[in-house]
């Protein structure tokens, strides 16, 4: 990462739109590690933490405060990988609606202590639930990411990054990359032959430039200590 010498830490979280992509697929994916362990890099171990669980309250920069609970995402393979000097990597997420993440965060430890089954296999009917409340969701959605290492100077240096999606264009970010890798196959040869993660393959400034035109607001914060 050119912004670093050493990228020590990466803490993000991303607040779901209850309105936006309400697919059984992607609500089984979410359901099928609530309670369920699973490693991530704290203070340089991998330790086990549980899906949907260490639940916090956190300010979305023009949103509002959310509760977050873990998710088990490829990343936290990923980044160890690619940035070996990492010592802990956190990724949380937020539903937009705090009673059903409460009754999410509650059902997890259920699972935990197996007095449930995994909750993918009520995922039929826990998203018919959440339909009953579309009422009071929206389409926008939030991220933010903070990276904290030192910087080409050697100095401690902490980077914020906020996004906020309205009117249901956050699901262009996650397909964008998609679209711009494909489109670079066609004019010329693949960069590579056979499976590896979808990483590096992608321009910041291409990939900024191809959401320029969203209903998206982006905003950056660099500090530095001497």
């Amino acid at each position: 990462m050119r912004e670093f010498s050493i990228l020590e830490s990466v803490e993000y979280a991303i607040a779901t739109a209850h309105l936006t992509n309400q697919g059984l697929a992607t609500t089984s994916g979410v359901l099928g590690y609530a309670g369920k362990p699973f490693k991530t890099l704290i203070g340089g171990i991998n330790k086990n933490i549980y899906g949907w669980q260490d639940l916090r309250c956190k300010h979305f920069w023009q949103l509002n405060k959310r509760l977050l609970g873990n998710c088990d995402i490829p990343d936290l393979t990923i980044f160890q990988k690619r940035y070996p000097q990492l010592k802990t990597i956190r990724f949380q997420a937020a539903l937009e609606l705090k009673f059903l993440h409460i009754l999410l965060y509650s059902a997890s430890w259920l699972v935990r202590f197996h007095l449930l089954p995994k909750l993918n296999k009520l995922s039929h009917f826990l998203l018919k639930l959440s339909h009953l409340f579309d009422n009071f969701g929206t389409n926008d959605a939030g991220f933010y990411m903070e990276l904290k290492g030192k910087s080409e100077k050697g100095t401690a240096q902490t980077l914020r990054f906020d996004l906020i999606a309205r009117a249901g264009d956050g699901l262009y970010i996650p397909c964008t990359p998609a679209i711009l890798l494909a489109r670079d196959i066609i004019k010329s040869r693949p960069p590579f032959v056979g499976a590896t993660p979808c990483v590096g393959l992608i321009d910041l400034d291409l990939y900024l430039k191809t959401l320029k035109d969203l209903n998206l607001n982006i905003e950056w914060q660099v500090t530095r200590k001497i």
